[in-house]
């Protein structure tokens, strides 16, 4: 029986030592893996912190209160949510309503801009403005083009200047007094309005004296092309200050005219006597085929009867003209003249019972709450008082409540612009603070 029990060989003992050596290494460099991977994602959990830092701030006092602006920076590892926002002293604190605003003024009529809530940004999403010129900072000559009647061989001259006050300067020089003489510039291009309604301005004026003195300064809109006179296009629509003719009871006299469909004939609209300069204002509406015509602020008439060229695809002409019987040197001025979609701007997007102020660097320009079932407010050059381009920005007030579930997304190492707006007076010193979501915060000490 003891014959027939044998020992494992010597190479097979070692073979099988080294079989279990490998495999208990295995299985504990799998352990030691595993566990050492979840002690890493657990440290890397616990480092991504939150934190923000506010670096710097702006504030515009208002006569209803005060907009301050902060950039908040988030410095942390992880996106974070500001949802509320504090202001006080070391006596305690109080809510602020939480704000958004707008970053890139002028407004124009007819622009609409949107709420956006996923990014917290007001954004413009249509352009108002058709065409802007203030002369007084030089033109763009790309966009003009000379017209002119004057004869070189009657020694006529006419020149173009610019004055860092009144603006584009048109002059006309003559020795004679004969024939009628124009001299001014043109809109290379004419205007596309898609819509057929469209806003134009104009400030313009005299230089010198009025008094016996038949000069006159000029802007015309019409859809057909001249280099010489536009008195003599089929169709226009005039706004001027007459020369000085009392045979025609024109004492340089503001006056607005139209030749239309019923060519050659025209109508005239005289508004006032002895003018050196004014504004006018046209509000062209092709739909119903009127022209409105403001001066100075009011409103006195209206054109109409032409074809819709006119409120489509319109040329402007500035200039200066010079009744026969007249000679000497004259001198009028355009100041600007600004042209646009709509009287009105429209801001959406926005909910019921939010605030909407317009805010320049020292006063509110307009307040508007938005109704209840409503989601835009709408600002009008006539009923609000406002002057376009509006230098101004937009600052959204939401309800507390939407505020704080809008709040402010700032992902890691970006810095965003958050507006608190305070109503009642503050202390020459005073903290800010703006909390996340997580209860996070960040305090800005403020000395006025």
């Amino acid at each position: 029986m003891r014959d027939m029990l044998k020992a494992v060989s010597p190479v097979i003992a070692t073979l099988l030592i080294i079989l279990i050596v490998v495999a208990s290494s295995v299985i504990v460099y799998l352990w030691v893996s595993g566990y050492t991977g979840s002690l890493t994602s657990a440290s890397t959990e616990q480092t991504l912190r939150e934190a923000i830092k506010i670096e710097a701030i702006k504030t515009i006092e208002t006569d209803e209160g005060s907009l301050i602006i902060l950039w908040v920076r988030n410095i942390g590892d992880a996106t974070v949510k500001i949802n509320s926002a504090y202001y006080g002293t070391t006596q305690g604190y109080k809510q602020a309503n939480l704000a958004y605003t707008s970053s890139s003024p002028p407004i124009w009529g007819g622009d609409i801009w949107t709420f956006n809530r996923e990014t917290q940004t007001i954004e413009k999403t249509q352009n108002g403005l058709i065409f802007y010129e203030d002369f007084r900072d030089g033109y763009n000559e790309d966009n003009w083009e000379l017209i002119s009647t004057l004869e070189e061989e009657e020694n006529e001259e006419g020149r173009i200047s610019i004055d860092s006050n009144y603006g584009l300067k048109l002059t006309i020089s003559r020795p004679g007094t004969s024939d009628i003489e124009k001299f001014g510039l043109k809109l290379k291009n004419n205007l596309e309005i898609l819509d057929k309604e469209y806003v134009i301005e104009v400030r313009m004026g005299k230089i010198g004296s009025i008094v016996n003195h038949d000069y006159l300064v000029e802007t015309y809109v019409s859809q057909y092309v001249t280099y010489g006179n536009p008195h003599r296009l089929s169709q226009f629509v005039l706004f001027y200050i007459t020369g000085w003719a009392p045979l025609y009871n024109y004492y340089s006299s503001a006056v607005t005219k139209r030749r239309d469909t019923t060519y050659p004939y025209y109508w005239s609209f005289k508004i006032d006597d002895y003018q050196t300069c004014g504004e006018w204002l046209a509000l062209f509406n092709g739909t119903i085929d009127r022209v409105y015509v403001y001066y100075n602020g009011s409103y006195y008439c209206y054109h109409k009867d032409f074809t819709y060229a006119m409120y489509e695809r319109p040329y402007v002409y500035l200039d200066i003209g010079i009744w026969d019987g007249e000679s000497g040197t004259y001198s009028v001025y355009f100041t600007w003249i600004k042209i646009y979609d709509d009287p009105a701007f429209t801001i959406n997007n926005l909910g019921g019972g939010w605030r909407v102020l317009l805010v320049n660097d020292s006063s509110i320009l307009g307040n508007k709450t938005v109704p209840a079932g409503r989601n835009s407010v709408l600002f009008d050059r006539f009923d609000d008082n406002i002057v376009y381009p509006l230098e101004a920005h937009i600052v959204i007030i939401p309800t507390a409540d939407d505020a704080s579930e809008i709040g402010y997304v700032i992902r890691p190492g970006e810095v965003k612009s958050i507006a608190l707006f305070i109503t009642e007076p503050l202390p020459e010193s005073f903290s800010v603070k703006v909390v996340a979501e997580n209860g996070v915060e960040a305090v800005f000490n403020i000395k006025r």
